[in-house]
């Protein structure tokens, strides 16, 4: 047994290469104890590239056959490949429990990131490609996929300051190949898109979710949250999909206070930079958040007067996080989006009275969110004539005092989908 799966499979002759397809399912369905190794063996074969080929030396003068070998090298490889998930999709129809040997063996060979980047293409492209023929493995390898993108997105250097020579080298290469992998699974979403509309709905769902069960989590993420932004462009209901996921998100009272706050300020991002966003989805978003923030003032002004301080302080805003979130959120959709609103398709004077509300209660928004936000929003809310400027001069000059700067809670500014430098994507 050891020897027919570490034989490999002999590339440059199809009729073995049929004959080894069918030892290898007659071998499993026969002997199940064989399943595990069998799944190894063809997985393993994902990750090869030109460097498991030797290629004979050759003089300078002999470039063209050093070319041609280049290029056989790299039809060995495909139709390896391409025979190994012929294997594997018989397998699973023969064997539909299989998938759940299959997955943790995927996850397990991916190549470490360290590795040179080839490999890692080639395995990422394969388990994509696996993915098509084995649904009940889409959700799981496409979370791997994500995870190992993250890995690197939060240990490369910030993109703007890849130049530097203070960075280790090691991980300016990290940047370069967490670069070229994003653009290989961004061209796997447009070839999608262009060939089979169902396969591209069955993965970006896989990719929503895991971008809800680890993106979402991880405290400020860079470029990886792109991926998701670039596949929310091919449809206009992939887009809105995403949007409504973010705003349950928010909304959810059984998801952590972390959570919430972060999936606000993918709502506030998004709206702002997707520029594919249909502009009534875009308001309707901005008007559910305005519309929470509103009951959620009325509910504080409505408790208790003698338990509550008239002005929440540093020390009981952080309790009120995810409020400031989504304050931050239609603050930044009014400041930067106000072709939205300049349509006639609105009620402006009820937005502004929303807003007016909101933004005068005993919470001060303008306080606690962050000044980068506050700062646009406040220019902008007295050009509109939110406030007199009495009263902004009122407000400027409590943002300005001492006691509060001393310690002062701020929401600190966090909004994704901002621009970053990368050379490929």
């Amino acid at each position: 047994m050891r020897a027919s799966t570490a034989s490999g499979i002999a590339a440059d002759q199809p009729d073995a290469l049929e004959a080894y397809s069918f030892f290898l399912s007659n071998l499993v369905t026969a002997e199940g104890r064989f399943l595990v190794p069998v799944l190894r063996a063809l997985v393993h074969n994902f990750s090869l590239d030109h460097g498991h080929f030797e290629m004979a030396a050759a003089p300078a003068d002999m470039s063209a056959v050093v070319a041609d070998n280049q290029r056989d090298a790299k039809a060995v490889l495909d139709q390896i490949q391409e025979y190994s998930h012929r294997i594997l999709s018989q397998l699973l129809s023969l064997i539909p429990s299989a998938s759940t040997c299959l997955v943790p063996i995927v996850l397990v060979a991916f190549p470490h990131r360290r590795l040179p980047l080839q490999p890692q293409l080639r395995f990422a492209r394969n388990c994509m490609k696996l993915c098509d023929y084995a649904p009940s493995c889409r959700d799981r390898v496409v979370l791997g996929i994500t995870e190992r993108l993250l890995l690197m997105d939060v240990e490369a250097p910030t993109p703007v300051l890849l130049p530097s020579s203070s960075h280790d080298a090691s991980l300016v290469d990290l940047s370069d190949k967490l670069d070229a992998l994003m653009v290989d699974t961004v061209e796997y979403f447009n070839q999608l898109a262009a060939a089979d509309s169902s396969r591209l709905e069955n993965m970006f769902c896989s990719l929503v979710r895991a971008f809800e069960s680890c993106i979402l989590r991880t405290h400020r993420c860079r470029v990886v949250q792109f991926v998701v932004f670039h596949a929310c462009a091919l449809r206009h209901a992939f887009a809105e999909d995403f949007l409504r996921r973010l705003l349950q998100k928010a909304f959810d009272r059984d998801s952590s206070v972390v959570e919430r706050e972060t999936a606000a300020a993918y709502v506030g991002s998004f709206v702002v930079r997707a520029a594919f966003l249909r502009q009534p989805s875009a308001l309707a978003a901005f008007q559910i958040m305005l519309n929470w923030l509103t009951v959620y003032v009325d509910c504080h002004q409505s408790d208790d007067a003698l338990f509550r301080p008239a002005l929440v302080g540093p020390l009981e805003a952080p309790n009120h996080a995810v409020f400031y979130s989504l304050c931050q959120a239609v603050f930044c959709v009014f400041s930067y989006r106000q072709a939205f609103f300049a349509s006639g398709d609105v009620d402006i004077h009820a937005i502004e009275a929303s807003l007016s509300h909101v933004m005068q209660s005993p919470l001060r928004p303008l306080v606690f969110c962050s000044s980068v936000v506050t700062a646009d929003f406040r220019d902008v809310a007295m050009r509109c004539g939110l406030f007199d400027r009495s009263s902004s001069l009122a407000l400027l000059a409590e943002m300005s005092s001492s006691a509060l700067m001393e310690s002062q809670w701020r929401l600190d500014h966090f909004s994704p989908f901002d621009p970053h430098v990368l050379p490929l994507s």
